[in-house]
């Protein structure tokens, strides 16, 4: 990032893109993570396929961004 005139950081197009892309994971992680909160009749001892598939999702969307370098805050 560099200034400009006003003393706000100018973001480069590459920035954005990764700015853009950390978001993208951070809002599904919290989607997934927010499906695996919700009350599932399905679920007993162990969780049911939908939300087994949820929380490997989200292992893979923290992987995901970890190698992108749009580390995420979960």
């Amino acid at each position: 990032m560099s200034p400009n005139g006003d003393s706000y950081p100018r973001v480069n197009l590459a920035e954005r893109a990764r700015f853009r892309q950390a978001q993208a994971y951070e809002d599904a992680i919290a989607y997934r993570r927010a499906r695996l909160t919700a009350p599932c009749p399905a679920c007993g001892p162990a969780r049911c396929d939908a939300h087994a598939a949820d929380a490997a999702l989200i292992r893979a969307y923290q992987r995901a961004a970890t190698r992108s370098g749009a580390h995420t805050s979960g």
